[in-house]
């Protein structure tokens, strides 16, 4: 309790004994009271929110942060935004989702390096096209394990696996240049599956992201990021194309990166180029943390 005790300079005024228990206490009270007034405004200014999201006023179904008490996400439909050349939706080792399932356990790995990174920020987005919705998280980055109760609005609005992709990522410091968003592997498994251990083992990641413009055609490059020479280690995918033949506008695109193509653990560099059907060239990159 010595926290609570009373400032020393009021000893100087010799008061009674009773009169200093009484100042003590309300000294107690009054800190206390300050301390839960400041942790209550903290609560309440935080948000999972991306305040650069509009959301549909007075609609049930709007993105807000959920539930009302002690949110543990944002999540609902969303005003459509301008968005640039690509837009990533999807980087995750496994995802199972059964329509009719209560939550969805997402999990993902962090790299046990020192990256001062303090958040780990989930997102899912529906990628239906002029279908704007989205599931916001921002989590510890101690956590490595979240339960989205799908059944809420995911399920209610009768989504299925195929529309949507999910991303966990952080912002780590470090001395990389351009390397500001560090996506991690991400798993994620219904409630209801009888058994995962028995779902089909992953072969590789697995990368969505859709396209403001019409393309006529997609290249990939894959490298790893030397960390002690600070050099690109170009693997095999190196400007390779998709060769899918058509990719349309507002509608996801996928491709896969094989296990087979990354080599040991660490930071790895991908390069998306394309050529647009209007003409011209568009190019876009990320980064991703192999465990």
């Amino acid at each position: 309790m010595r926290a609570c005790q009373y400032p020393a300079k009021v000893k100087k005024h010799q008061l009674p004994l009773k009169f200093k228990f009484v100042w003590g206490l309300w000294l107690c009270v009054v800190l206390l009271h300050s301390l839960s007034a400041l942790t209550l405004a903290q609560s309440a200014s935080f948000s999972h929110c991306d305040p650069a999201l509009k959301s549909p006023s007075e609609n049930d179904l709007a993105y807000r942060d959920r539930p009302s008490e002690s949110p543990d996400r944002c999540e609902g439909f969303y005003v459509q935004q301008v968005s640039g050349s690509f837009r990533f939706t999807g980087f995750f080792d496994q995802l199972h989702y059964e329509g009719d399932s209560l939550a969805l356990e997402l999990s993902w790995s962090v790299p046990q390096l020192s990256l001062n990174a303090d958040t780990v920020y989930l997102r899912a987005q529906i990628e239906i096209p002029r279908v704007y919705y989205r599931m916001d998280r921002k989590s510890p980055s101690s956590d490595t394990s979240f339960t989205w109760k799908t059944s809420e609005l995911l399920s209610a609005n009768d989504m299925q696996q195929d529309d949507f992709g999910i991303l966990a990522w952080i912002r780590p410091e470090l001395d990389i240049e351009g390397l500001d968003k560090l996506y991690l592997p991400l798993n994620a498994i219904s409630d209801n599956t009888p058994d995962p251990q028995q779902l089909p083992k992953s072969q590789g990641y697995y990368v969505s992201f859709i396209s403001g413009a019409e393309l006529d055609e997609v290249y990939i490059s894959l490298s790893r990021f030397d960390e002690v020479q600070k050099v690109y280690i170009p693997t095999e995918l190196q400007k390779v194309a998709l060769e899918y033949g058509y990719y349309s506008a507002d509608q996801a695109i996928y491709f896969s990166l094989p296990f087979e193509m990354l080599g040991e653990s660490g930071f790895y560099h991908v390069t998306l180029s394309a050529k647009v059907a209007q003409g011209g060239l568009v190019s876009d990159d990320f980064w991703f943390f192999h465990p």
